[in-house]
């Protein structure tokens, strides 16, 4: 684990192009939970993450449901929820809101509830709603703060959020109390190593794929420059930029065993495609025959790297015990 390394300066130059010097500058002198909150507040529609990319999309589905077409929610109402009624969700940390507005259209559900920490996302994600006539309510809370009540909820969900918090015990604690008998946890989360520090047989392997990978697809998505090299995360540029950020991520399947039952877990990988398209995602939205080549390879080493290696994202579904 490093505290800090060469790729700290090249990510912090394109950060500085992408949201400015002032919003670096505040995060440095904010609180931890004051830079919580601000790096939740940013609303980036350009964003260059590696989920944002169709094929990934499909892909996922395929893992989970088997069909390229079938998104989770509707997997999870269609097997485990079907022909019940008057169900009730909560989302902690909803973010934007798609995926729980997504659950709403399944019809099994009377109300979708998302908290998040950030009013400016959740805003964001109440403007959604003024399309569609759903039954979800989008408020702000801390999720460590907020009572969950007591045999709430059929269904609770964590959208790529549980490994944001600094005790996911605790949290998962107060899941279990607040699922109904017959309840469900869903899990769609990163559960790799604590705050990004990639083995070195995976970064080695990240690093010899990106430069196979032609110039014009390394672009990154602010400035002309060419992505060369992934490398692993100083913990210290970690910590100020967003100091939740996967602190005891790697710590989450185990807890998650010690309170509930396993319905069924697939390995959604992550290892390879997480760091290397990072900030270069957007070139590979298009569906021309050259970034589909490229992308299938990367599925492909990516599917015999976790042949012997645990998955860094992770989608489940458990019972409370």
């Amino acid at each position: 684990m490093s505290l800090i390394n060469a790729g700290d300066f090249v990510d912090l130059y394109h950060e500085v192009q992408r949201k400015g010097a002032l919003h670096i500058f505040r995060k440095i002198v904010s609180t931890p939970n004051g830079r919580i909150v601000q790096e939740w507040e940013s609303i980036d529609s350009f964003s260059s993450d590696w989920w944002t990319i169709p094929a990934i999309r499909r892909r996922w589905n395929k893992i989970i449901s088997g069909s390229e077409e079938t998104e989770y929610q509707e997997y999870f109402c269609s097997e485990f929820l079907s022909g019940k009624r008057n169900l009730r969700l909560l989302s902690v940390g909803s973010g934007g809101g798609t995926a729980e507005i997504k659950f709403a259209m399944q019809k099994c559900f009377t109300l979708v509830e998302g908290l998040d920490i950030s009013q400016k996302i959740v805003n964001h994600a109440k403007e959604k709603l003024k399309k569609n006539n759903l039954p979800v309510r989008f408020f702000t809370a801390d999720a460590v703060r907020y009572d969950f009540g007591n045999e709430l909820y059929d269904v609770i969900l964590f959208n790529r959020s549980l490994h944001h918090f600094f005790s996911a015990e605790k949290i998962l604690l107060k899941v279990q109390s607040s699922l109904r008998r017959d309840g469900f946890l869903i899990l769609a989360e990163y559960v790799g190593p604590n705050r990004f520090q990639w083995k070195k047989n995976q970064l080695q392997l990240i690093n010899d794929l990106l430069e196979e990978i032609p110039p014009q697809y390394r672009r990154r998505q602010t400035g002309n420059s060419i992505k060369r090299k992934v490398f692993r995360p100083g913990t210290l540029r970690m910590y100020l930029n967003d100091p939740s950020e996967s602190g005891h991520s790697q710590e989450i399947p185990q807890l998650v065993k010690k309170y509930f039952d396993i319905v069924e877990e697939k390995k959604l990988g992550g290892n390879i495609l997480h760091p290397l398209l990072k900030d270069i995602a957007h070139n590979f939205r298009k569906s021309d025959s050259e970034a589909c080549a490229i992308l299938e390879k990367l599925f492909a080493a990516e599917d015999e790297f976790l042949k012997t290696n645990d998955s860094d994202f992770l989608f489940g579904i458990y019972k409370k015990q």
